[in-house]
C-alpha cells in the first residue's frame, strides 16, 4: 500500500516554536484544573452555605413574624368581636344595665364561650355598671353600680345566680380610661396596655352604644389578659438561641419568648404604675437586639413597614426582623425576630471541612490516575498528532494522508468524510436558513392578521382606554366619576312573548334590536355596558368623562323610541319598552381575571334601574338629578310627581317628552 503525500498545511509549525511533551500538557493542565476546582468547590461551599444560612434565617424570621401577627389577629379578634357584638346589641335594647338579670347571664355565657376574656362589662352615661369577670378558679363574679359611686361585688353560681357579697368599693366608670376614651367614637378602640391589680398585662376592647331616650348612652367594654402571648411566642420554634419580643412604639414591652420565669417577670413588675422598655431588658439578647433597632431606626415608631437587618451581639452576627401589627381600633405594635447566625454555622462549618477533605483525597487520586492514563495514550497518540492538525485547520475539502496504523487510519478516513460531509451540511444549512426564513415572514403576518382580530374582539368586550390598561399591568381596574348618567332600557311584556315563541326566534329579534341600539350608542359616543336579558344598560361620561353626558343620553332614548315605532318583527304584537335615567357618582372597572366585563356600582345606577322599573310602557322616566341638567337645554320635560323607589322612599321624577323648548307642566295641575 502506497502513502499519500501529506499536505503542505501539516508542515507549518514554526521553526522556534516552544515543545512539550504529550505527557506534561496532559497531566499539567489537569492537575491545575483539579487544584482550582478543589479550591472553588470549597470557597463555594462556604460561601454557598453562608447564603443559605441568610435566607434560611430570612424565611424563618418572616414565616415566625407572620405566625405572631397571625395568632394576634386571632387573639385580638374574639374580644373585639364580642365587645361589638355587645354594643350592637345594647343599641337594639337586647342589653340593658335595667334588665340586669339577663345581661347578667348574657355576659356569663360570654365568659365561658370566649375563655380569654378576664372581664366583659356595661356602663352608661349615667354612672351604673354591669361587670362579669371569670375568677381563676372557673368561678364567675359580678361587679355592679346601681348608684354611684358604690359598687358591689358577688360571687356567682354556676347558674350565674348572686351567691354572696364579697366587697364594696367606691367606683365610677365614668372615669375610667376606656369609657373616656371609646366614648363618643363611631367605633370599637383598643385602650393603651397597662397592669392589672396582679401585675400582669392586659388591655380593654370598648365600643360607645346608644340605646336611644329608653337606655341612653354608654360603653360595653372587654379586659383581655396578655399572658397568652407570651406562652404562644414561647411555642414557636426558630432555633436554639432566636428570641421573638412584642413591644409598643414607645419600646414597652408586650410580650416575649423568653422561657426563664424570672426574666419574663420583667414584662408585669412588682410596682403596677411602671412597665420596662425592651431596651431595659434583663435578656442581653433582647436588649442588645433593641439598641440596635434604636441606632439602626431611631424609634420603633419610625418603623412603618417590614424591615431586615443584622447586627454583631458578641462574636456572633445576628439576623432581625421587625414586622409592624397595626389595626383600625387603634393598636400599633411592632414584632421583632432576632436570629443568631451561630445556630446554623455551626453544621456547616462542618460540612465544609468535609468537603475540603473528600477534595483533596479526589485531588490526589485524580492526579495519579492521570499520569498512568497520559502515559499509555502519549505513545499511541503521538503517531496520528500530524494528521490531526490538518483537519483542524478548518479547510473541509483537506485530505489526511492514510496510515499504516489502523487506528490512525480509520481516524484518517473519518476526518476526511467529516470533512466532505460538513461541506454538504453547511451548503443545505444556508438553503433551509432562506427557506425558514422565509416562512417564519409568513407565520409573523399570519400573527399579526390574528392579533388584529383578538384586539378587535377585545375592544368590542371593554373600551379602548380601558384595554390599554388591563394588558399594560393586568391589575383590577376600578374609577370613581364625580358625574355620569346611566340609562336602562327593558322591553315590556316580553316575558308572555317567551311563553309563546321558540327561544330562536325571540334571540333573533332581539339581536335585531339590541344591533340598532348598538348604532345609536355608537352614533351619540355612549358607553354600552351590557345587556341582561330584553334590558339594556349604556352610560355616558366614561371611562372618558364629558359635560354633555345628559344630553347625549337623552337623545339616545328619544331615538331608541323612534327606532322601536319603526321596527318590525315577528312576533304578532307591537313592542313596547320602558327607558330609566339618572345622573350621579358611579364607580366603573373590571374586576376579577377571567371573561372580563366593563361594569359600573353606585346608587346612582340603582336609582336609575328603578327609574326603569318604575316607569310606563313608551315613556322615558329621569330623577330629579338629570331633570336638572336637562331643563336648561331645550328638552319638555313633565313632573310626574312622587313615585316610591324601593330602598329610597319617595323621589320626584319626570317625564322625557321632546327636545323642543317647552314649559314645565304639572302633571298633578
Amino acid at each position: 500500500m502506497t502513502l499519500s503525500q501529506p499536505s503542505p498545511d501539516l508542515a507549518v509549525t514554526p521553526r522556534f516554536a516552544p515543545r512539550f511533551s504529550l505527557r506534561s500538557l496532559l497531566i499539567v493542565p489537569f492537575v491545575l484544573q483539579t487544584l482550582g476546582t478543589v479550591g472553588l468547590v470549597g470557597f463555594l461551599s462556604f460561601r454557598n452555605g453562608q447564603a443559605a444560612v441568610q435566607d434560611m434565617a430570612t424565611q424563618l424570621r418572616e414565616e415566625s413574624s407572620l405566625r405572631v401577627q397571625e395568632h394576634l389577629e386571632q387573639y385580638l379578634g374574639h374580644p373585639m368581636a364580642a365587645v361589638q357584638s355587645n354594643a350592637a346589641a345594647a343599641n337594639l335594647g337586647q342589653l340593658s344595665l335595667e334588665d340586669t338579670a339577663n345581661t347578667r347571664a348574657f355576659l356569663l355565657q360570654q365568659t365561658r364561650i370566649f375563655p380569654t376574656l378576664d372581664g366583659v362589662y356595661l356602663g352608661d352615661e349615667t354612672g351604673r355598671f354591669l361587670c362579669i369577670c371569670a375568677a381563676s378558679k372557673g368561678e364567675a363574679v359580678e361587679k355592679i353600680v346601681t348608684s354611684v359611686p358604690e359598687r358591689q361585688v358577688y360571687s356567682l353560681t354556676p347558674q350565674g345566680e348572686r351567691d354572696e357579697l364579697l366587697e364594696q368599693h367606691r367606683y365610677d366608670p365614668r372615669q375610667r380610661p376606656w369609657y373616656q376614651k371609646s366614648g363618643g367614637r363611631s367605633q370599637a378602640v383598643w385602650s393603651d396596655v397597662y397592669t392589672f391589680t396582679d401585675g400582669e398585662l392586659g388591655i380593654t376592647a370598648a365600643a360607645s352604644f346608644d340605646g336611644g331616650d329608653w337606655l341612653g348612652r354608654g360603653v360595653a367594654g372587654v379586659d383581655l389578659r396578655l399572658d397568652q402571648i407570651n406562652r404562644f411566642l414561647q411555642q414557636i420554634e426558630i432555633s436554639p438561641n432566636s428570641e421573638i419580643f412584642i413591644a409598643e412604639q414607645s419600646g414597652e414591652l408586650i410580650g416575649s419568648s423568653i422561657e426563664s420565669e424570672e426574666d419574663a417577670d420583667r414584662f408585669a413588675l412588682e410596682d403596677v404604675n411602671e412597665r420596662h422598655r425592651a431596651i431595659e431588658s434583663e435578656n442581653a439578647l433582647v436588649q442588645a437586639t433593641a439598641m440596635h433597632l434604636q441606632d439602626a431606626f431611631g424609634e420603633l415608631a419610625s418603623i412603618q413597614g417590614s424591615q431586615q437587618s443584622d447586627f454583631t451581639h458578641g462574636s456572633d452576627r445576628h439576623f432581625v426582623q421587625v414586622l409592624p401589627y397595626r389595626n383600625a381600633q387603634g393598636l400599633d405594635w411592632r414584632i421583632v425576630v432576632v436570629v443568631p447566625e451561630a445556630d446554623f454555622m455551626g453544621r456547616i462549618h462542618d460540612n465544609t471541612r468535609t468537603t475540603l477533605q473528600l477534595c483533596l483525597l479526589a485531588l490526589v487520586g485524580s492526579t495519579l490516575f492521570g499520569l498512568l492514563l497520559s502515559q499509555a495514550m502519549s505513545r499511541s497518540i503521538e503517531r496520528t498528532s500530524r494528521a490531526a492538525v490538518a483537519v483542524a485547520g478548518g479547510n473541509f475539502d483537506q485530505r489526511l494522508a492514510g496510515s499504516y496504523i489502523r487506528e490512525v487510519e480509520l481516524l484518517a478516513r473519518s476526518f476526511n468524510r467529516m470533512g466532505q460531509r460538513l461541506s454538504q451540511s453547511f451548503a443545505a444549512l444556508e438553503e433551509a436558513n432562506e427557506t425558514l426564513e422565509q416562512r417564519v415572514k409568513d407565520r409573523t403576518a399570519e400573527l399579526r392578521k390574528e392579533h388584529d382580530r383578538a384586539e378587535k374582539l377585545l375592544l368590542n368586550i371593554l373600551p379602548r382606554k380601558i384595554a390599554d390598561q388591563l394588558k399594560r399591568d393586568g391589575n383590577p381596574i376600578a374609577r370613581s366619576f364625580d358625574e355620569a348618567t346611566i340609562l336602562f332600557a327593558d322591553i315590556v311584556g316580553f316575558t308572555p312573548l317567551a311563553s309563546q315563541h321558540s327561544p330562536t326566534v325571540l334571540v333573533e329579534v332581539l339581536n335585531r334590536l339590541f344591533c340598532e341600539f348598538d348604532n345609536l350608542a355608537e352614533k351619540h359616543r355612549l358607553e354600552k355596558i351590557k345587556t341582561i336579558g330584553d334590558a339594556y344598560m349604556v352610560a355616558a361620561g366614561l371611562p372618558e368623562e364629558r359635560d354633555d353626558h345628559a344630553l347625549a343620553i337623552a337623545d339616545m332614548a328619544m331615538d331608541m323610541l323612534r327606532v322601536l315605532e319603526d321596527f318590525t318583527h315577528d312576533l304578532g304584537q307591537p313592542l313596547q319598552i320602558r327607558i330609566g335615567i339618572n345622573t350621579g357618582k358611579v364607580v366603573a372597572g373590571v374586576i376579577g381575571k377571567k371573561k372580563f366585563i366593563y361594569d359600573l356600582w353606585g346608587d346612582s345606577v340603582n336609582i336609575a334601574s328603578r327609574m326603569e322599573s318604575s316607569g310606563e310602557p313608551g315613556q322615558i322616566q329621569v330623577s330629579q338629578a338629570t331633570y336638572f341638567l336637562l331643563r336648561e337645554h331645550g328638552y319638555a320635560l313633565e313632573q310626574r310627581g312622587q313615585v316610591e323607589v324601593k330602598g329610597k322612599g319617595l323621589m320626584m321624577t319626570y317625564w322625557l317628552r321632546a327636545k323642543e323648548p317647552a314649559p314645565l307642566v304639572s302633571a298633578f295641575a
